[in-house]
């Protein structure tokens, strides 16, 4: 076939689906009646559309946003429980703690292990403050913050952040207009050089992405744990560093620990990845740190990290604020029922 004809058979397609209408989450909050209406005003209409969610077999996908809506309406969590995907339901749960105000109800998501925290879309939303929205980067930073602000300016050109703004624009109140922390992170490296100065070698970074995501505070029993930046050991094109420690429940100004709990990862280009090295003591200087949203963190931690024989010394000087606070629920032997307590469906 000629290159011409190949050509003209191909069909452009968009890395992403067209954006739905946006709608005005309030006016159908206002207009909801039961789950059965609203699943008979909101059919699936597309036999497409019915082609593929019968594949996924999810024969109760207009009813489960229904639900959604109910919740809403509720202003509680309950009617959630009843959504068969745990997507849509985490979903549901969000934009209750979102309309409603309350940072507690935002879902807790373990994107890295050990350290839950609220998603920082529906933590902001929740608190009026985008100053939470700084945990993402890029896109997903851009449409958190024109989410809270209303302003749909933020988003560039993301159709779908486009819509999300102008769906809840009316359902949000105007932000607090928080001033942002005055944060800085900075990074030291040392390893030993015998061509150096003084036989070692340092290296200095300020981390500006860590100062300005804050800290993450954990509460458990018996234990505080408080995480900063990114702990996973992927590599980074800049000079990433995190940690993740467990301290006592009332740590002292200065205090050393260790254990398989403790994490410390250093991440230099072009691809180095340094995590805390085995049997390694980490060693805390805390100056300020406490529990409440929007405190400051002021704290030194200085570990060994690599792998013997070229270990380094890794130092993170951090003066921050307090993001977010996660209080993750004991673990019971059994989980209750998701469907106890719901109120009668309308």
């Amino acid at each position: 076939m000629p290159a011409a004809a190949s050509a003209e058979l191909q069909v452009e397609i968009d890395d992403q689906d067209p954006s739905g209408p946006p709608g005005d989450l309030a006016e159908e909050i206002a207009a909801f009646v039961s789950v059965r209406d609203c699943v008979t005003r909101h059919r699936v209409q597309d036999p497409l559309v019915a082609d593929a969610l019968d594949g996924l077999g999810y024969d109760g996908f207009v009813g489960d946003a229904c639900r959604s809506l109910w919740a809403l309406k509720e202003r509680s969590h309950a009617p959630c429980r009843e959504i068969l995907s745990s997507a849509v339901r985490e979903r549901c749960e969000a934009n209750v703690a979102m309309l409603v105000g309350e940072e507690s109800l935002c879902p807790l998501r373990e994107r890295t292990a050990g350290a839950p925290q609220h998603d920082p879309t529906c933590l902001a939303a929740a608190r009026r403050d985008v100053r939470p929205c700084a945990a993402l980067v890029g896109f997903g930073r851009a449409a958190c913050e024109g989410l809270v602000a209303r302003d749909v300016a933020r988003c560039g050109t993301d159709p779908r952040c486009k819509r999300q703004v102008s769906r809840w624009k009316s359902s949000l109140p105007v932000p607090k207009g928080e001033a942002p922390v005055s944060s800085r992170v900075e990074l030291v490296v040392r390893s030993l050089d015998p061509e150096a100065d003084g036989g070692a070698r340092e290296e200095r970074h300020l981390l500006v992405t860590e100062a300005e995501a804050g800290a993450l505070v954990i509460r458990r029993q018996g234990a505080l744990q408080v995480m900063i930046g990114e702990v996973l050991p992927l590599p980074s094109s800049a000079p990433r560093a995190g940690f993740l420690l467990e301290l006592p429940d009332a740590p002292r100004p200065k205090l050393s620990v260790k254990g398989v709990k403790q994490r410390v990862t250093v991440r230099l280009p072009p691809g180095t990845v340094l995590e805390l090295a085995p049997r390694s003591v980490v060693d805390v200087e805390i100056a300020s740190l406490s529990e409440v949203p929007g405190t400051i963190v002021d704290l030194s931690v200085s570990a060994s990290v690599g792998e013997r024989p070229g270990l380094r010394r890794a130092e993170l000087h951090v003066r921050t604020w307090v993001r977010d606070v996660a209080r993750p629920p004991p673990r019971q032997p059994l989980d209750a029922s998701p469907f106890t307590a719901l109120p009668e469906e309308p």
